[in-house]
């Protein structure tokens, strides 16, 4: 997403939106929101973990790649996005920052 909104297309940058906020209502299911919260649980150091992130962690490290200041003009679309995902979250919405935590890539 990242890439799209940074690219100038505003067209694309909808759809980008339109297709995250849909596959986020689609696919997030409560196992996967319980395996990145059992991620967060059994790692004792999260910024020296050697596990990679759960799939959930991935979702919301590239929601908040797009909160980055060089992407301020689309955040109204990045806070729809983010909108999406702590809803879906439920009741787990406390562990949201902790998903946002970098992961080292194995």
């Amino acid at each position: 997403m990242a890439d799209i909104f940074g690219s100038g297309f505003e067209e694309a940058k909808f759809a980008a939106t339109e297709a995250m906020k849909n596959l986020i209502q689609s696919c997030v299911d409560e196992e996967l929101i319980k395996q990145g919260i059992d991620r967060i649980m059994n790692d004792s150091d999260l910024n020296t973990s050697n596990s990679a992130p759960s799939i959930i962690g991935r979702i919301s490290a590239t929601i908040g790649s797009l909160l980055d200041n060089r992407y301020r003009r689309e955040w109204d679309m990045a806070f729809k996005v983010l909108s999406v995902l702590f809803d879906k979250l439920g009741n787990d919405n406390l562990f949201l920052p902790f998903f946002f935590l970098p992961h080292p890539v194995v």
